[in-house]
């Protein structure tokens, strides 16, 4: 058996071994070290290294022991997948009526994939034990199930057997049982390893069977030798009992916060008057990685997270988009846009070109919903003035050229070709153009055996084992490492920060399974919850002990998702437990209550330009800018003059104003028709305006519909075939329509008021013989609205006015305007027309509700109100000649729903804004204030 040593914990780990193996440093090429991770061993080589060490001992982990020698004989993690996919795609389903008991939708390779991935991760937790699906079958309250898996199993060995290839799981097993040492090694020196993998230890074991000497050093004293086995392991039955191992954190040295932000905050907090040699900062949870990593860069410190990213997702990415547009089938339209919006592509036409690409692309998606990359190319043409169009046309020709090579078959000369013409560097240190090229010659091998036809099926193969690989882009100029759980063993002296304790993170939690519940893994004695939980309990205690501790949760994760600190804080009992319930279950003390996914945190919108006016030059001012401003004088300086909107990422429909717009062109198509302007057939009028909706939509968005818009064309048929019968009956009640799409302000039909030019368009203009002129707007919101809700609202002290309030009648409240553009049309109508009073005014309401669709008029509109609306435009025209923009309208909880703004100051703009430019709107406002109040 192995001697094992307990260094004690009076100081951190690192230094510990450091020295024991510095008194021994005459013995080090003969020693074999065994830490838990590469990093461990790396951190473990620098400490030796410091102390004068020249000649290193050999370092590796626990996996070395059982790792597949090169073979050819034996199965790639490749070739292992493809012969389970193989199994699941050919398998009866009467076969495995256990494992599926209702027959997949599609027996496809991708369905298949992730069922194999799932098989394998299962095969991977049995195996480093030694069980197989036998054992789980033995074990399991559903052994039928597990009869399936082994059958299945059992038909994926079959494949690789006829290839001439060996499980993996059986080559791990036999270096396993027959270990090899690197020549010259005398003696294995295991340090800080408190879970190896049970293959390891089957391993050592071996070893120690034939006298071979092995050592274990232990991080804590003596005196707990009982709460160890014989390989460092601690004892779930110790270890995870409150009385016997209590958290040896003190409630002082816990900190609750709210959110990411906060916690991040916290950390450079504790962080202060020391340097980065002086601090550890354990990144428990990976979910808060990006929040420390951005606090800390903002601090001047650069961080680095040893983890990384998925190493060429990007990467990886393209390759899968490509291979897709090879495949039988044509791919979903966000799978071709992604391929557009690639970073990596940016070397086709430069990074300036694909910015303006990208722009068009957007305008395209927005405008015309292409669904494939044919429909793309057909459409792309129209806007062949946008300076993004000869860019984004090289783009689809190189993505087409790809294409081409991916399905013309020969998949793997295609991903060899594909690689020479990517970047050298594309941030995938892992080693992602490395395993592509590793796997080309089994690819090609598998297709020349006709066993891969699909594109798309043999990148998803040559990509197997990608998901593992990180990034190591940002390591050398980082100052600071953020080192995950079980790193942190091996750091150097100092502080030591755990940022993200949660509950899932420490202890893990992903140990339970749907294949290998957790009471499952006791009997079968594999690694399991009891396990990890005593493991961290120790890890936890080590740290405690050995060095200065301060931990950070929150009460949220980035996402807004609750998050529990974990269970190893309240390792206590009586009085003390209570008291830390109490202080973790609370609220964060400088916290915010309000616990939303984010919030805006200290930074602003800094405006420092230099102040626009809206209404210079020769801008013409129209009924729709007016309600803006009426809204909220800023939002309105955002959206008309800084250009701010509302980007709709992954439309799949049109939106209201699509919607609105095809009917509006039938509608106008409808007034320039002789015939029906005075038909008196519903049905006439309606086939009319449904084929001009249809060439409307076949333009926009080609001859096949996507089943959205398909239930958007029925909706709008619906609708129309019941504004034909209203029309008609206006028809036959004696009105005409007289103009349609009336383009005031135009060179043609130039107006102003009161000197200011107005641009506006008005929809329609009907006559009657006796009833005289109206002004109708078509509205075809899902909801009708009345025309004076629209135009009228209760008077609020939020708000500016710009004229006098008034009151509509009976004990209503004052009302005043919030949009003037049925008054301005009138106004218009009455000098057109030279008449003496208001022309009546109202909507065409065409919403989603039928029996709601007709005329809806305006019926106490007259002089009054008409002039009240003027007085308040000569009122809004004032302002925004003065330059009026502030304050920000505080918006109601309803009106925030659906203000496109709200989400960039979820405290108000008032708080979220700063710089000259405000400081300016603010004294142009004070100004404009104390004028008008003079005045009066």
């Amino acid at each position: 058996m192995p001697l094992r040593e307990f260094l004690g914990w009076k100081r951190p780990l690192l230094e510990l071994a450091a020295d024991w193996l510095w008194q021994r440093r005459e013995e080090l090429p003969h020693l074999l070290v065994v830490v838990p991770t590469a990093q461990s061993g790396r951190l473990l080589r620098e400490a030796l290294a410091e102390r004068g060490a020249c000649l290193a001992p050999r370092v590796q982990t626990p996996d070395a022991f059982f790792r597949v020698p090169p073979d050819p004989q034996i199965a790639t993690p490749l070739e292992e997948r493809y012969a389970w996919i193989e199994s699941l795609r050919r398998a009866n389903s009467s076969d495995l009526p256990s494992l599926f008991p209702l027959e997949p939708v599609e027996r496809s390779f991708t369905w298949a994939a992730g069922v194999s991935d799932q098989l394998l991760a299962v095969w991977d937790s049995l195996s480093e034990s030694s069980k197989t699906f036998e054992d789980a079958r033995r074990e399991s309250p559903e052994p039928e199930r597990w009869q399936d898996i082994a059958r299945l199993q059992r038909s994926a060995m079959a494949r690789l057997s006829k290839w001439g290839r060996q499980p993996r799981a059986e080559a791990k097993a036999r270096a396993a049982m027959n270990p090899a040492l690197p020549p010259g090694v005398g003696e294995i020196v295991i340090i800080g390893v408190p879970e190896p993998a049970p293959l390891a230890v089957l391993a050592w074991q071996k070893l120690a069977e034939e006298q071979f000497s092995t050592r274990v050093l232990i991080h804590a004293p003596a005196d707990l030798a009982d709460m160890f086995d014989d390989w460092g392991r601690p004892d779930p039955r110790h270890w995870t009992d409150p009385k016997a191992a209590p958290v040896p954190v003190a409630r002082e040295q816990i900190h609750l916060t709210a959110d990411a932000p906060e916690l991040a905050k916290q950390v450079i907090r504790l962080c202060a008057d020391k340097s980065s040699t002086e601090v550890t900062i354990g990144l428990c949870d990976p979910a808060f990685g990006p929040a420390i990593e951005t606090a800390f860069g903002e601090a001047g410190w650069k961080a680095w997270n040893p983890e990384g990213e998925a190493a060429g997702r990007p990467l990886a990415n393209l390759l899968r988009g490509i291979a897709a547009l090879g495949r039988p089938r044509p791919p979903a339209w966000p799978e071709v846009t992604a391929i557009l919006r690639n970073p990596l592509l940016a070397t086709v036409p430069g990074q300036q070109d694909l910015f303006a690409a990208l722009s068009l692309l957007d305008l395209l998606e927005k405008d015309y919903l292409p669904d494939s990359l044919p429909r793309l190319e057909e459409v792309l043409p129209r806007k062949s003035s946008h300076p993004g169009f000869v860019p984004l046309k090289k783009l689809v020709r190189q993505v087409r050229e790809w294409q081409e090579q991916f399905a013309s078959g020969g998949v793997w000369h295609a991903i060899q070709t594909w690689i020479q013409s990517m970047p050298a560097d594309d941030g995938a240190e892992g080693g992602l153009y490395q395993l592509l090229s590793a796997a080309i010659p089994r690819i090609q091998l598998l297709e020349e055996s006709a066993r891969l036809e699909d594109p798309g099926d043999a990148v998803e193969l040559a990509l197997t084992g990608s998901e593992t690989l990180r990034s190591l882009s940002g390591r050398d100029d980082s100052v600071l490492d953020l080192p995950g759980w079980l790193e942190l063993s091996f750091e150097k002296p100092g502080l030591m920060i755990l940022g993200g304790m949660h509950d899932g993170s420490v202890p893990d939690g992903r140990m339970d399974d749907a294949f290998l519940p957790d009471g499952v893994r006791e009997k079968l004695e594999l690694r399991n919850a009891k396990t990890r939980h005593a493991r961290d309990a120790f890890l936890l205690r080590s740290f405690a002990e050995s060095r200065p501790l301060e931990i950070v949760v929150a009460k949220v994760d980035p996402q807004g998702e609750p998050r529990r600190p974990s269970r190893l804080l309240l390792a206590a009992s009586g009085r003390d437990l209570a008291e830390r319930v109490k202080q973790l279950a609370g609220q964060p003390p400088a916290g915010s209550k309000r616990l939303s996914a984010w919030e805006r945190g200290p930074w602003t919108l800094h405006f420092d330009e230099a102040a626009k006016g809206y209404l210079e030059g020769d801008r013409k001012l129209s009924p729709s800018a007016l309600r803006d401003y009426l809204h909220c004088p800023f939002r309105f300086y955002l959206r008309r003059l800084l250009k701010w909107d509302r980007y709709e990422a992954d439309k799949l429909e049109m939106n209201p104003r699509d919607f609105g717009n095809i009917c509006h062109r039938a509608f106008e198509a409808m007034g320039n028709d002789e015939t029906m302007k005075h038909t008196t057939e519903a049905r006439e009028l309606a086939d009319f305006l449904i084929a001009h909706v249809d060439r409307e939509l076949h333009w926009f968005y080609g001859s096949t519909l996507s089943l959205p818009l398909m239930v958007q064309r029925e909706a709008a048929i619906s609708r129309l075939q019941r504004f034909a019968e209203k029309e008609v009956e206006d028809h036959i009640a004696g009105w005409v329509i007289d103009a349609v799409e009336v383009p005031v302000g135009s060179e043609l039909l130039p107006w102003s008021f009161e000197g200011q030019p107005v641009g506006m368009q008005i929809d329609r203009i009907d006559r009657h013989p006796s009833l005289g002129y109206r002004v109708l707007d078509y509205k075809s919101s899902a909801r009708s609205d009345s025309p004076e809700s629209a135009h009228l609202r209760t008077f609020s002290k939020r708000r500016r006015i710009y004229g006098n309030t008034l009151v509509t009648g009976g004990r209503s409240k004052e009302k005043v305007w919030k949009n003037v553009q049925l008054p301005l049309y009138a106004a218009y109508v009455m000098q057109r027309y030279g008449l003496t009073s208001p022309p009546a005014v109202g909507y065409v309401n065409l919403p989603a509700t039928l029996n709601e669709i007709g005329f809806d008029m305006w019926h106490a509109f007259d002089a009054s109100l008409l002039n009240s609306a003027l007085e308040w435009t000569r009122g809004a025209i004032a302002a925004l000649h003065a330059g009026v923009h502030w304050p920000p309208v505080e918006l109601t909880s309803q009106e925030s729903r659906i203000d496109d703004f709200a989400d960039l100051a979820p405290d108000g703009f008032e708080a979220a804004v700063s710089g000259s430019l405000i400081e300016h709107f603010k004294a142009t406002a004070e100004r404009y204030d104390a004028e008008r109040s003079a005045a009066v």
